[in-house]
């Protein structure tokens, strides 16, 4: 699971890999920086949304009344609601991984051009 499909990832990968000019490569560095910038943001974007809802899992333990309410609501709304929290939790580090193979496929590739250096984008 990750942001970024294993297909997209792919495809990123065979784009390097099939350009012949420092030029070309640059260019598909910019596109695939901006792609990338992106998806960090929207994962972001979805934590900041979420990460507050997160704390509402935790059970109370006033009245047993409210304390089986309160159980109840958690149990059968909170947990499906921030279910989407939970699987980008497993997301992000799929995506770092997918980012980083993509990183070193530009390496490679400008390596194997030559004389072909290319701009770190600062992803903070």
């Amino acid at each position: 699971m990750s942001l970024i499909s294993v297909e997209q990832k792919d495809s990123i990968i065979r784009r390097i890999n099939n350009v012949d000019t420092c030029s070309d490569l640059k260019e598909i560095k910019t596109e695939i920086d901006e792609f990338t910038q992106s998806v960090i943001q929207t994962a972001t974007d979805k934590l900041q949304e979420l990460t507050p809802l997160l704390s509402l899992l935790e059970v109370p333990t006033s009245p047993d009344e409210v304390v089986d309410w309160v159980k109840s609501f958690i149990e059968n709304y909170l947990t499906k609601t921030l279910s989407p929290a939970l699987k980008l939790q497993i997301e992000i580090p799929v995506t770092v991984a997918y980012i980083v193979e993509i990183g070193d496929a530009f390496i490679d590739k400008a390596s194997e051009i030559g004389s072909c250096t290319l701009d770190v984008v600062d992803g903070g």
